[in-house]
Parts: structure tokens; C-alpha cells; sequence
């Protein structure tokens, strides 16, 4: 994948329909760690209710997401290209803040703008709904910056500039 196939990647806000796209990622993450299931069958949704949450499973909030990420000011994304599901963010309203929980980009994708591309919409989905952190959104995003050298955020990514 050269830097220029960037451009067919897209970021879109989870809906229910993605669920299959969703578990789809979470099988490739876990091949990536060598971890290879018997079988590839999509589990239905699990109901979207507090008492049904069984947080003695793996990545629980990943099953009870519009629980845990649709709901507040919170979200989920998945990033494409074309049809492919090629990465996942997911962010959790606690208290009057927005926690980072989950990510994960394909292996084959990584260091080419993907995770810039679903972090910059968190970003964006956050400061349309009035989150506000000590830093500030913009401090939020160079903080991630700064944590991936080999990435710079400018103040306008991800705003459409």
C-alpha cells in the first residue's frame, strides 16, 4: 500500500450494520497475536442493556457498544478502505471526560495515517458535543502526536482542511 492509497481510506461512525465489519476486525487482530479461532461464525448482537453486560469476558465493551460507546458523548468508528475494514476507535463518556479505549489498525495499514484518520474524528466528535479537557481538545491531539514521532497533527486535520 503506497502513501498515496490513503485517500481511499474513510472513516465512518459505527452503526449497527458495521457489526459484522467490527467482528471481522476483532478476528484479524487476534490472528495478528497468533491467536486462530476454529470457527469465524459473526455472533449476534448481544442486547444493548446494563444487567446483560458480562464483564468477565474478553474486550466486553467491544459486545455491549452501544452501551458502553454509543451512548453520551462518547463514540465508535471504523476506518475502510473500500469495503475492507482496515482499523477501529472507540471512546467512552466517564464522568464529563472521554477515555481512549480501544484501537486497533490492520497490521498491513499501520504507519500510513490510518489511526491519525479515527483519532482526528474522535477528536472532532468531541469537540462538536462540548467536551472539554484540561489541555483542550488540540492538547489531546498533539499529546497522541507526540506519542507516535513519525506523525505530526496539524490543528486543522481532520476538519476537512
Amino acid at each position: 500500500m503506497s502513501t498515496s492509497d490513503n485517500s481511499q481510506i474513510s472513516v465512518k461512525h459505527f452503526k449497527w450494520e458495521h457489526w459484522a465489519a467490527l467482528c471481522q476486525l476483532r478476528h484479524a487482530q487476534l490472528a495478528e497475536h497468533g491467536i486462530i479461532l476454529d470457527s469465524y461464525d459473526i455472533p449476534p448482537i448481544p442486547p444493548q442493556l446494563l444487567e446483560h453486560i458480562n464483564r468477565d469476558i474478553p474486550e466486553w465493551d467491544t459486545d455491549w457498544i452501544g452501551v458502553v460507546y454509543l451512548s453520551g458523548s462518547g463514540g465508535f468508528w471504523l476506518a475502510w478502505q473500500n469495503d475492507l475494514p482496515v482499523g477501529r476507535v472507540g471512546a467512552q463518556a466517564i464522568g464529563g471526560v472521554v477515555e481512549l479505549r480501544r484501537m486497533y489498525v490492520r497490521q498491513k495499514y499501520r504507519r500510513r495515517g490510518v489511526g491519525t484518520q479515527l483519532v482526528a474524528s474522535l477528536v472532532d466528535h468531541c469537540r462538536a458535543k462540548g467536551v472539554k479537557g484540561d489541555r483542550g481538545m488540540d492538547g489531546v491531539r498533539r499529546a497522541w502526536a507526540a506519542s507516535l514521532p513519525q506523525v505530526r497533527i496539524s490543528p486543522g486535520a481532520g476538519s476537512g482542511s
